[in-house]
């Protein structure tokens, strides 16, 4: 419409370039954003909401999408890093950047900072950081420093430490609660996220002629960006107010405890060059639990649940990776070459990804049950 004395045209909003949300009522879903109505730049793209039912809590009180813990009001749990992957996955959340903040000397000491943006409709990005220090001497250990839980946890410190770095992101990103009511967990997640209008004419014709190319771009691993360059807004970092200061299950007696290694610091004998040839030089250099035949899938699957951090295996995780498989001997070298042979994977290509998969399967299984299990792998690679 325009204004015969101004000579303004002034655009009136069409229905097509607005979504109503009345589908997803406040009282049967988590929405996370606040408003009722959509309002979009372009007919080119589209929202898409997508539910996220989380795991409820078992008799016991157990559940592996959100926990309760001393630091977090009574009534009250707090979302697990398995349920904040499933919400950033669904969201399009990409993690850019993995930061360790501390010089490693202190093996009781450590810090890493995680970076995340997610792109909106408009061209506009937001991005976030997430935080986290830990002090080991600053929590409460049953036993002390020298007890089997804080054995294991020092063990794996870098793990948690990055772990909750990255939950802080993803909160802070998706404007998370630092708890939810059991009334609330009850109800799914809606995730709102944008993709491609595949009925607008323009963009079915695209996809026609380069379908390949263009299927892979627009269903990949990661959020499609649909604009580029426009404004950034920053986004403040969540608060630590529900993360527990120990952590919230005890040992179970006669469990195993991972010797504690400082965080990149190499046995000196797993630096010699191997002779078999394709090992790589940083690898090389007790009885085992039953093995799990399931070790690629699980791999597989925290490849998806962890997110995809970019870039090669860095030094920080070749330090980790050494030392998981210090105890397999000399031979250490070439079963870790057939064990990623088994899982498409080499060492000359290992990317940071893979590498963080490896260790969280190794967590997910512990030590021995983990080295088992890739030890059967390679043999069925071999």
């Amino acid at each position: 419409m325009t204004n015969p004395e101004t000579a303004v045209t002034v655009i009136e909003p069409t229905a097509a370039l607005q979504v109503n949300l009345d589908a997803w009522p406040t009282e049967r879903f988590n929405r996370l954003l606040p408003m009722q109505t959509l309002g979009l730049a372009t007919d080119l793209i589209k929202p898409i909401v997508q539910a996220v039912q989380l795991t409820p809590a078992d008799g016991e009180g157990y559940s592996p999408d959100h926990y309760a813990s001393p630091d977090i009001p009574q009534g009250r749990r707090a979302l697990t890093a398995r349920s904040l992957n499933k919400l950033a996955s669904t969201a399009g959340i990409d993690f850019t950047e993995e930061v360790r903040l501390d010089d490693g000397r202190d093996p009781l000491i450590c810090g890493v900072r995680w970076r995340a943006e997610m792109l909106l409709p408009t061209g506009r990005r937001i991005t976030t950081t997430g935080t986290k220090w830990v002090d080991m001497r600053r929590m409460s250990w049953k036993g002390g420093l020298d007890s089997a839980q804080a054995m294991k946890f020092r063990a794996m410190l870098y793990e948690h430490t990055s772990t909750r770095a990255r939950n802080r992101a993803v909160r802070a990103i998706l404007s998370l609660q630092s708890s939810y009511s059991i009334a609330e967990l009850q109800k799914p997640f809606a995730v709102v996220s944008f993709v491609p209008n595949m009925d607008h004419p323009d963009i079915r014709g695209r996809i026609l002629d380069a379908m390949a190319p263009a299927i892979a771009a627009t269903y990949g691993p990661t959020a499609p960006r649909l604009a580029a360059g426009g404004d950034v807004t920053v986004v403040d970092e969540a608060p630590d107010e529900d993360e527990p200061t120990q952590t919230p299950r005890a040992l179970a007696p006669g469990a195993p405890v991972a010797a504690a290694t400082d965080s990149g610091t190499a046995d000196p004998g797993s630096q010699r060059g191997s002779e078999a040839a394709g090992e790589p030089d940083w690898i090389t250099g007790g009885a085992p639990k039953p093995a799990t035949p399931a070790l690629a899938g699980l791999v597989a699957a925290r490849l998806r649940d962890e997110g995809q951090p970019k870039g090669p295996v860095n030094e920080n995780q070749k330090a980790r990776l050494r030392d998981l498989f210090a105890p397999l001997g000399e031979a250490r070298g070439a079963l870790f070459v057939a064990g990623l042979a088994a899982l498409d994977m080499s060492a000359e290509g290992l990317t940071c990804a893979q590498a963080r998969a490896i260790e969280m399967s190794a967590t997910e299984l512990g030590d021995e049950p983990f080295r088992a299990a890739w030890q059967e792998l390679a043999g069925g690679a071999s």
